[in-house]
């Protein structure tokens, strides 16, 4: 039997992980860390397997709270690792935006420094992700990077709100006079269910030293453009007022010049990840899709998203849902 310590446990992808391998069987006895204090009770005689999930995935933080939680607390899973005598793997989960504002096909692979970033969470992330690397010699670990968890591809169900539906929620209505926008630009979501039934199934191949993508990837993402396209049925009968849409250097320029306080209120909350649809960046899953397979119609997943993210109100206290 497999002592699997889990870190983030509460959170959206380690309850859910936990739950699917709880589900497959005895093969694994699960150790599960709610909060980073949790990790020094944990016996690291007995641990076989780390699954490292825990991350503070808030947007806004103070560059240097964020680094705290995120590089961190990674390092403290690693200095736990090299206690245990018995690991056989350890799994940074990661996200895909660890390229920041990088551009192009971004490779199943560690990544040069030198890219900006768009929030402080992908700069926390990309540092832990240099510290995992830096271990890869030392430790069995690989890195599991996941991009947009929009909801359950079966339900819509949302459980937890994040940058995706505020997007989707706002950009529709038009809070400010232009958007980023490059047509062609993959979006890339991915539903809750596909990546955690997914990182349970090949947890256990995963390959010491390797990157993956729990992404969509090229032909299984929808166009910006195509995305867009489809919202103003799915909004209905509210009608859809999009912004203007214009090059990401032209938006960079105008979020640098607002002059409201209402605009730059707005800009701060949707700059965080807002720039993204100005760019192209596609996730290779060469390495991942073969484990994996692909994940579900992403228009069938949208649709059944927003449809569910309208009738619970967002996630609002005064939903009927």
């Amino acid at each position: 039997m497999t002592h699997t310590l889990i870190t983030g446990a509460t959170g959206l992808v380690g309850s859910e992980l936990a739950e699917r391998l709880r589900s497959t069987g005895p093969a694994r006895r699960l150790f599960l860390c709610a909060r980073p204090g949790e990790l020094g009770r944990a016996d690291p005689t007995g641990i076989g397997e780390i699954v490292h999930c825990a991350a503070d995935t808030r947007f806004d933080r103070p560059r240097e709270e964020a680094m705290a939680a995120n590089a961190g607390g990674t390092r403290a899973v690693l200095d736990f690792a090299h206690r245990c005598p018995r690991l056989k793997r350890v799994v940074h989960v990661s996200t895909a935006f660890v390229c920041g504002r990088r551009e192009g096909v971004i490779p199943e692979a560690p990544l040069e420094p030198g890219h900006q970033f768009v929030n402080t969470y992908q700069e926390s992330k990309y540092e832990a992700e240099r510290l995992v690397i830096a271990e890869m010699p030392r430790l069995p670990v690989s890195i599991v990077r996941i991009s947009s968890i929009i909801g359950d591809s079966r339900t819509g169900e949302v459980r937890r709100i994040n940058h995706v539906h505020q997007l989707l929620k706002l950009v529709t209505r038009a809070p400010l006079p232009v958007m980023p926008y490059r047509g062609e630009a993959p979006v890339d979501l991915v539903p809750l269910d596909w990546v955690t039934e997914s990182l349970a199934r090949i947890l256990d191949g995963l390959e010491p030293g390797r990157v993956y993508h729990l992404c969509a990837g090229q032909g299984h993402s929808l166009a910006l453009e195509a995305l867009l396209d489809l919202l103003p049925a799915l909004f209905a009968p509210r009608a859809v007022v999009y912004p203007r849409r214009v090059s990401l250097k032209e938006y960079d320029q105008f979020a640098a010049g607002a002059s409201t306080a209402l605009q730059k209120e707005v800009i701060r909350v949707l700059g965080y990840f807002l720039p993204h649809l100005g760019m192209n960046q596609v996730f290779a899953v060469d390495r991942t899709h073969p484990l994996t397979g692909t994940p579900p119609d992403p228009r069938l997943t949208l649709e059944r998203v927003v449809r569910y993210s309208i009738a619970a109100n967002w996630g609002r206290r005064d939903s009927c849902c």
